[in-house]
């Protein structure tokens, strides 16, 4: 299968993954509607923008405290295409910005450009931070502070950038145990992944880590946001669409969603949100141009000067009053 199509594959409905894959099908829609369970709130709310894969568009963003892009800045990873990527985000309001890599840019890749160190050194990033399997920690009022992981790499498809073997373990015990961000441009698999086309190794390292925010791109149909409790409905839906139990653990799957319907069970579970936050290649057309994008993603993360928490979306509305592609999370 050819990097683009894969890339742009149509997300199969309901019915057609019923119907080749029923227990699978069946334990997902579990999981969704077990995930749609309300949270706790607090305050302090400090405002994500994610986006990815934009490929040298320079859609509107909405307002927010922190923008992160998820990698594939570019389409041909020229120094030009770069330059011109850069200076669009630095031009954005958002307090911190932060940027990994996608397998779209080759100028930043060592290994694939190793003669075009002096474009490279060329590149301005002005008040962008850029993250290569590294951290930042963010501060803000109050004394309170993120720590955001990135990590460009994802699966051999192509002679691009930032790619290694499939099957090849590069995560495991790399992400910092106290992040509280991560940004990868793999998705981690069986989460807006298309099909389990995301790497196991990473989801695995996310089960390690438990960050209140996973943000990534890769796959464009992908696209989406979805919150993960790390408790025993997770772990059963992964391993049947992973293949390794059937029919018995939908049913215990089943059960516990039950106990979680009529509140019996404890919401104070460690929870993430996952965001695929792939722009292009979406189900909204760019005016006349007949480019195809997805929007941003927001995300409010609710943070204390010590502890802080992340809600889940209890309800979606269009975009924005303040402008801008975007879909609002309101909690």
């Amino acid at each position: 299968m050819a990097l683009n199509s894969l890339l742009h594959r149509r997300e199969p409905t309901w019915f057609e993954t019923f119907e080749n894959e029923p227990t699978k099908t069946l334990a997902r829609t579990l999981w969704r509607y077990q995930r749609t369970r309300k949270r706790l709130s607090h305050e302090f709310p400090i405002t994500v923008i994610c986006i990815s894969d934009t490929h040298n568009t320079t859609p509107a963003l909405p307002a927010g405290d922190i923008l992160i892009h998820a990698g594939d800045l570019t389409q041909g990873g020229t120094k030009k295409e770069l330059q011109a990527a850069l200076d669009w985000l630095n031009a954005q309001p958002h307090e911190y910005k932060v940027v990994i890599a996608g397998n779209h840019e080759l100028l930043l890749d060592r290994r694939k450009t190793p003669n075009e160190g002096k474009a490279r050194k060329a590149l301005r990033w002005g008040s962008i931070i850029y993250l290569n399997d590294s951290c930042t920690t963010l501060r803000f009022r109050g004394g309170r502070t993120l720590k955001v992981y990135g990590n460009p790499w994802t699966w051999r498809h192509g002679n691009w950038a930032f790619q290694y073997d499939p099957g090849e373990d590069i995560f495991s015990n790399q992400i910092p145990e106290d992040a509280d961000i991560v940004v990868t441009h793999s998705p981690p698999r069986y989460h807006l992944d298309l099909a389990a086309w995301g790497d196991d190794f990473l989801l695995r390292e996310i089960w390690r880590v438990r960050p209140r925010l996973h943000v990534f791109g890769h796959l464009h149909a992908g696209y989406g946001q979805e919150v993960v409790a790390w408790d025993r409905v997770q772990d059963l839906y992964e391993r049947i669409y992973g293949g390794s139990r059937g029919i018995l653990a939908l049913l215990l799957l089943a059960f516990y969603v039950g106990i979680g319907w009529l509140r019996l069970g404890s919401l104070d579970v460690p929870t993430s949100t996952l965001v695929n936050a792939a722009a292009v290649g979406g189900q909204e057309t760019n005016g006349n141009s007949g480019r195809k994008w997805f929007t941003s993603e927001i995300v409010r993360i609710l943070a204390h000067t010590r502890h802080w928490w992340l809600s889940s979306p209890m309800r979606i509305s269009e975009a924005p009053k303040s402008g801008g592609h975007g879909r609002r999370m309101r909690i």
